[in-house]
Protein backbone atom coordinates (compact mmCIF):
# COMPACT_ATOMS: atom_id res chain seq x y z
CA UNK A 1 0.00 0.00 0.00
CA UNK A 2 2.74 2.57 0.95
CA UNK A 3 4.56 1.62 -2.56
CA UNK A 4 1.80 2.56 -4.63
CA UNK A 5 0.97 5.62 -3.09
CA UNK A 6 5.11 6.43 -3.31
CA UNK A 7 4.13 5.88 -6.92
CA UNK A 8 1.33 8.47 -6.99
CA UNK A 9 -1.36 5.02 -6.91
CA UNK A 10 -3.80 3.97 -4.70
CA UNK A 11 -4.16 -0.09 -3.98
CA UNK A 12 -7.42 -0.73 -3.22
CA UNK A 13 -8.08 -4.54 -4.32
CA UNK A 14 -11.36 -6.02 -5.23
CA UNK A 15 -10.89 -9.23 -2.87
CA UNK A 16 -8.73 -10.10 -0.77
CA UNK A 17 -7.76 -13.82 0.15
CA UNK A 18 -6.09 -15.23 3.32
CA UNK A 19 -5.37 -17.67 5.74
CA UNK A 20 -7.69 -17.18 9.24
CA UNK A 21 -5.06 -16.15 11.45
CA UNK A 22 -6.67 -13.90 14.03
CA UNK A 23 -4.08 -11.16 13.97
CA UNK A 24 -4.48 -10.78 10.36
CA UNK A 25 -8.42 -10.36 9.46
CA UNK A 26 -8.68 -7.18 11.54
CA UNK A 27 -5.86 -5.61 10.12
CA UNK A 28 -6.83 -6.46 6.53
CA UNK A 29 -10.37 -4.75 7.36
CA UNK A 30 -8.84 -1.87 8.71
CA UNK A 31 -6.55 -1.12 5.77
CA UNK A 32 -8.95 -2.63 2.95
CA UNK A 33 -12.63 -1.14 4.48
CA UNK A 34 -13.86 -1.43 0.67
CA UNK A 35 -12.53 -4.94 -0.31
CA UNK A 36 -14.22 -8.17 0.05
CA UNK A 37 -12.29 -10.55 1.85
CA UNK A 38 -12.02 -14.23 1.76
CA UNK A 39 -10.71 -17.13 3.64
CA UNK A 40 -8.58 -19.93 1.93
CA UNK A 41 -10.05 -23.43 1.69
CA UNK A 42 -7.53 -25.02 2.21
CA UNK A 43 -6.47 -23.01 5.34
CA UNK A 44 -10.11 -23.63 6.34
CA UNK A 45 -9.88 -27.39 6.17
CA UNK A 46 -6.19 -27.36 7.64
CA UNK A 47 -7.76 -25.44 10.75
CA UNK A 48 -10.60 -28.08 11.13
CA UNK A 49 -8.22 -30.70 11.04
CA UNK A 50 -5.83 -29.01 13.63
CA UNK A 51 -8.56 -29.16 16.10
CA UNK A 52 -8.64 -32.60 15.55
CA UNK A 53 -5.55 -33.13 16.77
CA UNK A 54 -5.67 -30.71 19.17
CA UNK A 55 -8.34 -32.75 20.89
CA UNK A 56 -6.60 -35.70 20.83
CA UNK A 57 -9.22 -37.44 18.10
CA UNK A 58 -6.21 -38.56 15.68
CA UNK A 59 -6.92 -42.01 16.53
CA UNK A 60 -10.70 -41.95 15.93
CA UNK A 61 -10.40 -40.09 12.56
CA UNK A 62 -8.13 -42.63 11.69
CA UNK A 63 -9.55 -45.84 12.85
CA UNK A 64 -13.28 -44.66 12.83
CA UNK A 65 -15.30 -44.07 9.41
CA UNK A 66 -18.44 -42.51 10.85
CA UNK A 67 -16.48 -39.96 12.71
CA UNK A 68 -14.00 -39.69 9.61
CA UNK A 69 -16.83 -39.24 7.68
CA UNK A 70 -18.39 -36.13 9.66
CA UNK A 71 -15.15 -34.51 9.98
CA UNK A 72 -15.37 -34.87 6.23
CA UNK A 73 -18.44 -33.19 6.49
CA UNK A 74 -17.76 -30.30 8.43
CA UNK A 75 -14.64 -29.49 5.69
CA UNK A 76 -16.95 -30.12 2.99
CA UNK A 77 -19.62 -27.22 4.30
CA UNK A 78 -17.19 -24.64 2.69
CA UNK A 79 -18.36 -25.90 -0.63
CA UNK A 80 -21.59 -25.95 -0.37
CA UNK A 81 -24.26 -23.26 -0.81
CA UNK A 82 -24.00 -20.93 1.31
CA UNK A 83 -27.80 -20.86 2.39
CA UNK A 84 -27.70 -24.67 2.78
CA UNK A 85 -24.64 -24.63 5.26
CA UNK A 86 -26.98 -24.17 8.43
CA UNK A 87 -29.04 -26.91 8.03
CA UNK A 88 -26.04 -29.22 6.54
CA UNK A 89 -24.56 -28.50 9.80
CA UNK A 90 -27.73 -29.61 12.34
CA UNK A 91 -27.42 -32.78 10.03
CA UNK A 92 -24.01 -33.25 11.07
CA UNK A 93 -25.22 -32.64 14.40
CA UNK A 94 -27.87 -35.04 14.42
CA UNK A 95 -25.68 -37.97 12.95
CA UNK A 96 -22.93 -37.11 15.61
CA UNK A 97 -25.32 -37.77 18.57
CA UNK A 98 -26.24 -41.26 16.97
CA UNK A 99 -22.33 -42.15 17.39
CA UNK A 100 -21.14 -44.14 20.87
CA UNK A 101 -19.48 -42.05 23.62
CA UNK A 102 -20.12 -39.16 21.48
CA UNK A 103 -16.78 -38.53 19.74
CA UNK A 104 -17.60 -35.81 17.96
CA UNK A 105 -19.08 -33.39 20.85
CA UNK A 106 -16.03 -30.81 21.35
CA UNK A 107 -15.48 -30.35 17.85
CA UNK A 108 -18.65 -29.40 16.83
CA UNK A 109 -18.97 -26.90 19.89
CA UNK A 110 -15.43 -25.75 18.09
CA UNK A 111 -16.92 -25.66 15.20
CA UNK A 112 -20.21 -23.63 15.95
CA UNK A 113 -18.24 -21.15 18.39
CA UNK A 114 -15.49 -20.46 15.67
CA UNK A 115 -17.11 -20.65 12.34
CA UNK A 116 -20.66 -20.70 12.34
CA UNK A 117 -20.95 -16.63 12.50
CA UNK A 118 -18.48 -16.43 9.98
CA UNK A 119 -20.07 -18.39 6.83
CA UNK A 120 -19.25 -15.51 4.38
CA UNK A 121 -15.63 -15.81 4.57
CA UNK A 122 -14.48 -19.54 4.90
CA UNK A 123 -17.91 -20.20 2.14
CA UNK A 124 -16.36 -20.75 -1.18
CA UNK A 125 -19.55 -22.39 -3.26
CA UNK A 126 -19.42 -19.04 -5.44
CA UNK A 127 -15.76 -18.56 -5.92
CA UNK A 128 -13.79 -19.82 -8.78
CA UNK A 129 -10.48 -19.24 -6.54
CA UNK A 130 -10.94 -21.45 -3.56
CA UNK A 131 -7.22 -21.20 -2.16
CA UNK A 132 -3.99 -18.95 -2.29
CA UNK A 133 -2.05 -22.16 -2.53
CA UNK A 134 -0.72 -20.24 -6.04
CA UNK A 135 1.33 -17.47 -3.98
CA UNK A 136 2.15 -19.96 -1.41
CA UNK A 137 3.90 -22.55 -4.15
CA UNK A 138 5.31 -19.43 -5.26
CA UNK A 139 6.83 -18.90 -1.65
CA UNK A 140 7.83 -22.49 -1.71
CA UNK A 141 10.06 -22.16 -5.04
CA UNK A 142 11.56 -18.98 -4.01
CA UNK A 143 12.79 -20.46 -0.57
CA UNK A 144 13.54 -23.81 -1.88
CA UNK A 145 15.71 -22.07 -5.02
CA UNK A 146 17.31 -19.40 -2.90
CA UNK A 147 18.01 -20.87 0.83
CA UNK A 148 21.62 -21.32 1.63
CA UNK A 149 23.05 -21.38 5.33
CA UNK A 150 23.76 -17.71 5.07
CA UNK A 151 21.86 -16.46 2.15
CA UNK A 152 22.44 -13.14 0.42
CA UNK A 153 21.09 -10.39 -2.09
CA UNK A 154 23.18 -11.98 -4.86
CA UNK A 155 21.51 -15.44 -4.35
CA UNK A 156 17.93 -13.41 -4.44
CA UNK A 157 18.88 -11.22 -7.50
CA UNK A 158 19.95 -14.70 -9.50
CA UNK A 159 16.37 -16.23 -8.83
CA UNK A 160 14.37 -13.29 -9.61
CA UNK A 161 16.28 -13.04 -13.27
CA UNK A 162 15.46 -16.73 -13.58
CA UNK A 163 11.59 -15.81 -12.45
CA UNK A 164 11.90 -13.04 -15.12
CA UNK A 165 12.88 -15.86 -17.82
CA UNK A 166 10.62 -18.11 -16.82
CA UNK A 167 6.88 -15.70 -16.47
CA UNK A 168 8.31 -14.56 -20.14
CA UNK A 169 8.21 -17.88 -21.88
CA UNK A 170 5.47 -18.91 -20.42
CA UNK A 171 3.21 -14.96 -21.84
CA UNK A 172 4.70 -15.87 -24.86
CA UNK A 173 3.61 -19.32 -24.82
CA UNK A 174 -0.21 -17.95 -23.84
CA UNK A 175 0.27 -15.30 -26.49
CA UNK A 176 0.25 -18.25 -28.62
CA UNK A 177 -2.36 -19.80 -27.82
CA UNK A 178 -0.67 -22.73 -25.29
CA UNK A 179 -3.17 -23.90 -22.73
CA UNK A 180 -2.63 -23.31 -19.36
CA UNK A 181 -1.25 -26.09 -17.80
CA UNK A 182 -3.45 -27.34 -14.97
CA UNK A 183 -2.65 -29.80 -11.89
CA UNK A 184 -3.90 -32.93 -12.70
CA UNK A 185 -5.11 -33.92 -9.38
CA UNK A 186 -7.18 -30.35 -8.99
CA UNK A 187 -8.21 -31.21 -12.24
CA UNK A 188 -9.61 -34.14 -11.18
CA UNK A 189 -10.84 -32.64 -7.58
CA UNK A 190 -12.67 -29.93 -10.11
CA UNK A 191 -14.78 -32.07 -11.91
CA UNK A 192 -15.92 -34.18 -9.29
CA UNK A 193 -17.28 -30.99 -7.93
CA UNK A 194 -18.43 -30.06 -10.73
CA UNK A 195 -20.12 -33.42 -11.56
CA UNK A 196 -21.89 -33.08 -8.28
CA UNK A 197 -23.09 -29.74 -8.30
CA UNK A 198 -24.81 -30.63 -12.14
CA UNK A 199 -26.76 -33.89 -10.11
CA UNK A 200 -28.09 -30.90 -7.48
CA UNK A 201 -29.05 -28.80 -9.70
CA UNK A 202 -30.91 -31.23 -11.94
CA UNK A 203 -32.31 -32.66 -8.58
CA UNK A 204 -30.84 -35.90 -9.46
CA UNK A 205 -29.16 -35.88 -6.11
CA UNK A 206 -30.39 -33.89 -2.58
CA UNK A 207 -28.59 -32.24 0.04
CA UNK A 208 -27.39 -34.61 2.06
CA UNK A 209 -26.18 -36.51 -0.95
CA UNK A 210 -24.08 -33.63 -1.89
CA UNK A 211 -22.41 -32.95 1.41
CA UNK A 212 -21.89 -36.29 1.29
CA UNK A 213 -20.27 -36.80 -1.89
CA UNK A 214 -18.42 -33.21 -1.72
CA UNK A 215 -17.01 -34.88 1.73
CA UNK A 216 -14.78 -37.27 -0.43
CA UNK A 217 -12.93 -34.75 -2.28
CA UNK A 218 -11.89 -32.94 0.82
CA UNK A 219 -10.63 -35.36 3.08
CA UNK A 220 -6.80 -35.55 4.87
CA UNK A 221 -5.79 -39.14 3.57
CA UNK A 222 -5.42 -41.57 6.55
CA UNK A 223 -1.90 -42.63 6.75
Amino acid sequence: KEKAKERGKVFSPITIMSDFESGVIPVLKSEFPSSKHYGCFFHFCQAVYRQIQHLGKQKDYSSNESFRLLCRKLMALALMPYEQVINSFNEIQADADLLPDHPMEELLLYFEKNWLNIIDLWNVSARDSRTNNVCEGYHNRMNSRIYKSHPNIWNFIKFMQNEERRVHCITIQWAAGAARKKNIRTSVIQHRINTLFNRYDNSLINTSDLLTGLSHVVARKVK
